[in-house]
C-alpha cells in the first residue's frame, strides 16, 4: 500500500514548478557567494588562506537561512494543495486508503524530493567554486557535516511546514511564517547565538564556522566549532512534530 500511495505522489506531481524553484535557491545562494568569490580581496589569498573555503560556505549558509524556509514551505503546502483545493480528503477516506499512511507517504516523497534537490545544490555549487578557479583542496570533513546538518534541519523545517499546511487549508498562511520565520532567523543570528539557539530558523547559521573580532589591528576572524546538538536537536524536533502532527489527519 506505501508503495502505491509513494508512486501515486510521484504521478500527482508531474508538471509542478518544484525543480525550477530548487534551481533558483541554488542561482541565488551561489550568486551571494560570488560577491565574495569574485573580489579582488579574497582572489588574492583563496590558495592559500586557510579560511578561504570556510568564508565561501558560511556565505552559501547565511543565503540558505533566508531562502531555504520559504523553499520548504511550497514543498510542504504543493503536497497537499490538491487534495486541499478538491476537498477530496473524505473521498479518500471512503475508498478505504488509511489518512495515517498517507500522511506519512506524502511527507516521505517531499523529504525525498528535498534531499535529492540538496544533493543537486551541492553538486552545482561546488563545481562552480572549482571552475572558478578555486585550486585550494575542498575540506571534505567540513562539506560534508555542514551537509548532513543541513539536511537535518530541512527535515525539521519540512515536518513544520508539512503540519501547518493540513491545519490551513490556505497554503499562504504556511507561506508568511515561513518568512517571518526567515526574517526573524537572520535578526536573532544578529542578536547572538544566546538568542539565536532558541529559533529554529537560525539553526543553519550556526553552521557557519568564522567568527570576527574587532582588535586594535582591526577585524580578525577566528574559527568556530559546529555544534553538534544542532544535528541531534533537528531530528528530534522534526520527528516529534510529524508524530503530533499526525493527529490531524483524524480530523480529516
Amino acid at each position: 500500500m506505501r508503495t502505491s500511495l509513494l508512486k501515486l505522489e510521484v504521478l500527482k506531481d508531474r508538471g509542478t514548478k518544484d525543480i525550477l524553484a530548487a534551481l533558483l535557491v541554488t542561482l541565488v545562494s551561489i550568486g551571494f557567494m560570488s560577491v565574495t568569490f569574485f573580489s579582488s580581496d579574497f582572489r588574492s589569498t583563496m590558495d592559500t588562506s586557510e579560511f578561504a573555503w570556510p568564508k565561501l560556505l558560511d556565505n552559501i549558509l547565511l543565503m540558505k537561512v533566508i531562502i531555504m524556509p520559504v523553499f520548504i514551505a511550497s514543498i510542504a503546502g504543493r503536497s497537499v494543495e490538491i487534495e486541499d483545493a478538491h476537498n477530496m480528503w473524505n473521498l479518500i477516506k471512503s475508498s478505504g486508503v488509511s489518512l495515517q499512511k498517507l500522511y506519512f507517504t506524502k511527507f516521505l516523497y517531499c523529504a525525498l524530493k528535498l534531499f535529492i534537490f540538496q544533493i543537486i545544490d551541492w553538486i552545482i555549487t561546488l563545481s562552480f567554486i572549482h571552475l572558478g578557479g578555486m585550486t585550494q583542496q575542498a575540506p571534505l570533513l567540513l562539506i560534508s557535516t555542514t551537509f548532513v546538518s543541513q539536511l537535518a534541519i530541512s527535515y525539521m523545517l519540512l515536518a513544520i511546514h508539512y503540519v501547518l499546511s493540513l491545519k490551513w487549508s490556505n497554503q499562504l498562511i504556511s507561506t508568511a511564517i515561513s518568512i517571518i520565520g526567515a526574517l526573524s532567523g537572520i535578526i536573532f543570528l544578529l542578536l547572538g547565538s544566546k538568542f539565536s539557539s532558541f529559533n529554529p530558523y537560525s539553526w543553519m547559521g550556526h553552521l557557519m564556522t568564522i567568527g570576527t573580532e574587532k582588535t586594535a589591528d582591526g577585524w580578525n576572524m577566528y574559527f568556530i566549532d559546529q555544534d553538534p546538538k544542532i544535528f541531534i536537536l533537528s531530528l528530534i524536533i522534526g520527528t516529534l512534530i510529524l508524530i503530533v502532527g499526525s493527529k490531524l489527519m483524524r480530523s480529516k
